[in-house]
């Protein structure tokens, strides 16, 4: 069994739901998924199936140090993957992954890139519409 690295960076300890992706098994696949709040208060639920050496990542952590897959994750500024495990309060450095993460949601595409969701860089001044995925 493969052991991995504590993180010692910045973990976070109470994170609201659009700060963090998760692994879920959607439609019975492993696919990445976030919380998204819209600026209505509506909850969209994203997933996508195009990261699969990210759900790999994510799975080898989960399963070494508690037994099981699937579950929360996060990607700080610098790409690297930091998996919570259940059962422990020590956070795991998966590796880091430096791939865009888009979600494709109601004709929409979500993603931490600086677009609307149409694709279109934002401008200074623009709505930041991506999802809050990270360390916050």
């Amino acid at each position: 069994m493969a052991k991995f690295e504590v993180f010692k960076g910045n973990c976070p300890k109470s994170v609201s739901k659009d700060a963090k992706y998760s692994v879920r098994l959607v439609d019975g696949k492993p696919k990445v998924t976030i919380v998204y709040e819209t600026d209505e208060g509506e909850r969209w639920y994203p997933s996508t199936d195009a990261h699969p050496r990210l759900v790999e990542m994510v799975n080898n952590v989960k399963i070494s140090v508690s037994g099981k897959p699937y579950g929360a994750f996060y990607i700080n500024e610098f790409h690297q993957v930091i998996v919570p495990a259940v059962g422990t309060i020590e956070y795991y450095l998966a590796g880091e992954y430096s791939e865009s993460i888009r979600f494709e949601f109601e004709g929409k595409i979500i993603s931490g890139e600086p677009k609307d969701f149409d694709g279109r860089p934002l401008e200074p001044g623009d709505v930041w519409v991506g999802p809050r995925a990270g360390i916050p």
